[in-house]
């Protein structure tokens, strides 16, 4: 793991840290790093790239940046990352830099139309997961996601690449349809999100062109601008000397170098150079506080955005030591924010790293959340004075002493790890630090570079860097509902609230303490398993066996080194909301989640909180219709801490009146503000359904939750008998290491009470309605759309497998009609179901938000389009392209532990269920055309049910 000295010394030049002036406090403090660390380095140096990266420029100006690496899932990813973003647009341009972006789908020289996707969709991939492109302020980065590495894929990749660079045909009919694609873009993020997130967007980037520049633009230039203004943009701004050109792959650099070669070499270079440090702040002037208060917004806080402009790059050493100086810094108020709320006298949070608004300016976010009876001024002033304590007196030694030991081993973790990166991480990392100017550097060599860093690290310096936050430039944000309460906060408070706390006076040292926590990891004394069967392993690879334990719990392990991720693990037990009367919906999730804000063993909630971060773990219950159980992952080393703390919770679960008043009113408060969209899905389920009102909760519901002792009751009937349990767990590891821990610790649970039977048929089926039915309901300018196809079915698998592919094509068909052809919607989806219990039955659900004015002559194009797909069926060829794209997202999926995990509980531990997961391939090869189109009728060739949810003033 370590690097010799000199070529250390040789690639960091470690300097002066790029801040004008000392911190002018009492004690000496500084920003500068020591001389002692420095030597006679450079301020700017710029840190070096990966050893196993290899980087070049053509002669036309093109940066070509190439990893060639084989990652676990065999993956090919490439970017072309274009300095062409919003804010290079002039003002009649709001919105053509995104329109580009666009219209590089819409045709180029080599691939008409939409032909590019015909050639990548023979390759297994997809619009949206695998090919996308991301418009933002200061770029525009096209992505392809390959999932299976070939030469054909490498090139195919250049090539598309090269296309979408270079040649963008801007046919004008395609132009002018795909306006008002992006319009139905910027209409589907409308609602309560864009009203929160808006003022917000446009607070931070106060003080720069970015606050102008949101990527959608303007709705009227994106409606009238010539399609000539978007192809001048284009050819203004893609120019080879403006672009980066990033693969990653089992490839031979060589070989590579003659594709790009090939595709790229021939374009000339331009003579519009895009300035690197886009979107420089200048002064802070004008307004720095927003209040944001809206009747469907239910959570209160302020954001407290704290700015500062960069005088080195961020790939430099000068600002990687200051880089350093801030996140320990940000790691230890986090550590103290903690303790705040541990302890009940406060809510505050802190980002864990900075964020990278430009390349040269950089935000650190801190929220203050009101407490029930709080005002906001008042969680403001308590953040505030936490900096002003923090500027005062500084971290203690312990304090600093553990976050430098907690970076230092996120850092060797990183560095340990990082042969086992996916590419897919890689391309997106590299891809943002070309555009940010932020380091792409070794995890090996960062680990080096910032333990030499730590080493000069005092006090003072974490001093001296809270007070360069206090003393940035700091924009306040108050959000939440829209009561009585948020009529009485103003600017002027808000500002007062905040130079009152950060300019307290009376402040004393920090002297809340994290009590070590005592998680018991004396494994119990109990045989692993008194029973073991080997089983075929549906990976094809690896082991899989169902173990016995003495109490009667079955636990099934799958163990595969050729995975991802760490050891999954999925408690499941039949019964779910429907085994609860009344109210299931609400009082079972209360029930599952009350133990671990109320205690489990000896540990009280803030105990289990911390455990659990420092082993890495996580320990979730879920709630679904039918079942319920709970959900965990965790790595070799924090197994026994993991498996200690599932015992407690499964063992000893603790309740108690006040978090449960806490849930009461923390859900009465979303139900009173629940957005529009919420509710209409809500509406949606009571009135789709036979038996709908089971599928859904509300306010009126909270009173089932009874008091703490009717929910101890009820958790002991849902998770009280270790016998009706099963453990699914999917792991990298040796499953005989696993089952030596888990044995014994799941083993020694003992029975708590009886438990519920298993699930209830509620009689919970597809209602046969239909028409249309509107809900006049929604606070944006957009009508959202769920159209229902319902269907009598008999549950097999080769007829879900039917299904399956059926919705491949379904949706392409939708996306040609209401996408291409109408420019109607932005997103079309139909989610197809065929469910198997409680009883089996189909359910098609197609999903589209459009214009009001719209929306029917969509509806009927969509059932026009289903209509025609189930008369004429699949063809041969989209047949044949449905079931490739199955088969790579099921490559995608299967290398995930997490998937296994859950898959074989979807099973129930039937070993023919298991053995069907295990021929895949067999099942996609072995579907027919001829079946799959007698299904397609049958189930899409009726009537759907309609349901709109439309704004306000256009509805009854």
């Amino acid at each position: 793991m370590k690097i010799k000295n000199h070529l250390f010394a040789a690639a960091f030049a470690l300097a002066v840290m790029g801040l004008s002036g000392t911190p002018a406090v009492t004690a000496p403090m500084s920003l500068l790093l020591p001389e002692a660390v420095a030597g006679e380095a450079q301020a700017n140096q710029t840190l070096p790239l990966p050893a196993d990266m290899v980087r070049y420029e053509l002669p036309n100006g093109l940066t070509v940046m190439l990893q060639p690496r084989k990652d676990p899932t065999n993956s090919l990813e490439a970017r072309l990352a274009v300095r062409a973003g919003s804010v290079h647009e002039a003002e009649n341009e709001r919105g053509l830099a995104h329109f580009v972006e666009h219209m590089a789908f819409n045709g180029t020289k080599d691939f008409p139309g939409q032909t590019v996707f015909k050639r990548l969709e023979k390759l297994g991939i997809m619009l949206g997961a695998d090919v996308n492109a991301v418009t933002s302020l200061g770029s525009t980065v096209y992505k392809l996601s390959i999932p299976r590495y070939s030469d054909e894929a490498l090139e195919a990749a250049v090539h598309t690449m090269s296309e979408w660079a270079f040649h963008i045909t801007f046919d004008e009919a395609a132009f002018n349809r795909e306006r008002e694609i992006i319009v139905e873009e910027w209409r589907l993020r409308q609602g309560i999100g864009s009203r929160i997130n808006n003022p917000l967007q446009s607070l931070r980037y106060r003080g720069s062109i970015s606050e102008f520049r949101d990527p959608i633009g303007l709705i009227e230039v994106v409606r009238t601008a010539p399609v000539e203004r978007a192809k001048a943009f284009y050819e203004r701004w893609y120019e080879p000397q403006n672009m980066t050109l990033y693969l990653a792959g089992d490839f031979d650099v060589d070989e590579l170098k003659k594709i790009i070669e090939k595709y790229f070499a021939s374009e000339p270079r331009g003579t519009h150079t895009t300035p690197v440090d886009w979107g420089r702040f200048k002064v802070a002037d004008g307004k720095t506080v927003e209040r944001i208060f809206d009747s469907e917004q239910s959570d209160r806080f302020v954001q407290v955005m704290m700015q500062e402009t960069l005088e080195a790059p961020s790939d430099t050493v000068n600002t990687q030591w200051r880089d350093t100086l801030e996140r320990l810094t940000l790691d230890i108020l986090d550590t103290r924010f903690a303790l705040i709320k541990e302890n009940e006298v406060g809510n505050l949070q802190i980002a864990d790293s900075s964020w990278i608004l430009s390349p040269s300016q950089t935000q650190v976010l801190m929220i203050a959340r009101p407490k029930s009876n709080e005002t906001y001024e008042k969680a403001l002033e308590d953040a505030g004075r936490e900096l002003a304590r923090m500027i005062e007196f500084g971290p203690t030694a312990e304090e600093l002493a553990r976050a430098k030991e907690k970076r230092l081993a996120l850092l060797q973790n990183q560095a340990v790890n990082q042969a086992r990166y996916p590419n897919i991480t890689l391309a997106d990392q590299t891809a943002d630090a070309v555009i940010y100017r932020l380091p792409v550097i070794d995890k090996v060599t960062e680990y080096e570079m910032v333990k030499t860093f730590l080493e000069a690290v005092t006090p003072d310096h974490i001093r001296a860097a809270a007070q360069m936050m206090r003393d940035s430039t700091v924009k306040l944000a108050a959000v939440g509902p829209n009561d009585k309460a948020s009529k009485k906060v103003t600017e002027k408070s808000l500002k007062a609230a905040w130079a009152k706390g950060v300019n307290a006076k009376n402040v004393k040292p920090f002297d809340l303490v994290s009590k070590p926590v005592n998680v018991n990891l004396t494994k119990p004394d109990v045989k692993a398993y008194v029973e073991k069967t080997e089983l075929e392993s549906p990976t094809g690879d690896g082991d899989f066996y169902r173990y016995k334990l003495v109490n009667g719990m079955t636990v099934f392990i799958l163990s595969d080194d050729n995975l991802s991720g760490n050891t999954s693990f999925n408690l499941r037990v039949a019964g779910g909301t429907s085994a609860v009367e009344p109210s299931g919906m609400t009082r079972v999730p209360a029930a599952l989640t009350l133990p671990m804000r109320c205690g489990i063993g000896d540990l009280k909630p803030v105990d289990i909180r911390r455990a659990a971060q420092k082993a890495k773990t996580s320990i979730m219950s879920y709630a679904e219709l039918l079942h319920h159980g709970i959900r965990s992952e965790t790595s070799l080393e924090s197994l026994p801490t993991m498996l200690s703390l599932l015992r407690d919770r499964l063992e000893e679960p603790h309740f108690c009146d006040e978090a449960l008043a806490d849930i009461k009113t923390s859900s009465a408060n979303q139900f009173r503000h629940s957005p529009a969209e919420r509710k209409f899905m809500d509406a949606i389920s009571e009135d789709a359904f036979v038996n709908g009102r089971e599928l859904v909760s509300g306010e009126k519901d909270i009173a089932a939750l009874g008091n703490a002792k009717e929910m101890k009751a009820l958790e002991g009937r849902l998770l009280g008998d270790p016998a009706k349990m099963t453990l699914y767990i999917a792991t990298r590891e040796k499953a005989e290491t696993i089952i030596k821990e888990v044995g014994p610790w799941m083993g020694s649970l003992t029975k708590r009470g009886e438990v519920v039977d298993g699930w209830v048929d509620e009689g919970v089926r597809p209602a046969d309605n239909k028409g249309v039915k509107s809900f006049n309901w929604a606070t944006a300018p957009k009508t959202m759309v769920q159209m229902h196809y319902r269907a009598p079915a008999e549950w097999s698998q080769e007829m879900a497998d039917e299904v399956t592919a059926i919705g491949l094509v379904t949706n392409l068909a939708l996306r040609e009609k209401l996408r291409t052809e109408m420019s109607g919607v932005y997103v079309v989806s139909m989610n197809q179901l065929l469910a198997k219990d409680p009883a089996p039955y189909f359910l098609g659900r197609l999903n589209f938000t459009s214009a009001p004015e719209r929306a029917d002559v969509l509806i009927e194009k969509a059932k026009e389009a289903i209509k025609e797909l189930a008369e004429e069926g699949l063809t041969v060829q989209n047949f044949k392209q449905a079931k490739a794209m199955w088969r790579v997202n099921e490559e995608r999926m299967r290398k995930e532990t997490y998937w296994w995990a859950d898959a074989i509980a979807q099973t129930a531990g039937n070993e023919k269920e298991i053995e069907v997961l295990a021929d895949i391939d067999d099942r996609i090869a072995d579907l027919e055309l001829g079946k799959t189109n007698k299904l397609l009728k049958e189930l899409l060739s009726g009537e759907p049910m309609v349901y709109k949810l439309v704004p306000k003033q256009s509805g009854k």
